[in-house]
């Protein structure tokens, strides 16, 4: 036994009176009939909208909004870091889509905001999630084909007439390498 083990009670199985059988379907009937007893008291998950006590790191827990009690994230504790943690980029493997870009129109002082980032230092667990690009600065995006055969390369810009399009400022953004979001 090991510290934390739980002891599951089993409710033996009662053989029918006159029951007669051989060794092989005493044995069946009773693997067949015995039942393990998982207490209404254990959970491995915590549903809450506050962080769970210490007791309770070896559980999930399935963060819920305090207003309306929609869940906002899974959450497992990493002792690694001392969070509890869920993976921004869960659907891409697990790593930030570092050939991803989007489009930004807000402010560039937003951009650590952006997502559910923060404003510090870049690290798999603080910073912002989308640092603004320097590559697009003053640059058009144009889809690659005959005039710009390949992502990130930049080609002759165009003339200023009339009738020639109108550039629109906004700042695209890239993965800043952090890789979770914190739940508290």
């Amino acid at each position: 036994m090991n510290p934390g083990d739980i002891i599951l009670p089993i409710n033996r199985a009662i053989l029918p009176a006159g029951f007669c059988g051989g060794a092989q379907e005493i044995g069946d009937f009773i693997a067949q009939n015995m039942q393990v007893v998982l207490p209404g008291s254990i959970s491995f998950f915590i549903t809450q909208s506050s962080e769970p006590t210490v007791e309770n790191r070896s559980k999930v827990w399935i963060k819920t909004d305090s207003t309306n009690g929609t869940i906002v994230g899974v959450f497992t504790w990493s002792p690694n870091y001392g969070f509890w943690l869920m993976n921004r980029w869960m659907f891409n493997g697990g790593s930030p889509p570092f050939s991803e870009r989007r489009i930004f129109v807000g402010q560039s002082t937003d951009v650590p905001f952006y997502d559910g980032g923060e404003s510090s230092t870049v690290s798999d667990v603080t910073g912002p999630f989308w640092v603004v690009d320097p590559a697009f600065a003053d640059k058009w995006p144009l889809g690659v084909g005959t005039t710009i055969a390949l992502p990130g390369v930049t080609a002759q810009e165009f003339a200023t007439g009339a009738n020639d399009p109108k550039a629109i400022g906004v700042y695209f953004l890239k993965p800043s390498g952090r890789i979770f979001v914190r739940g508290n």
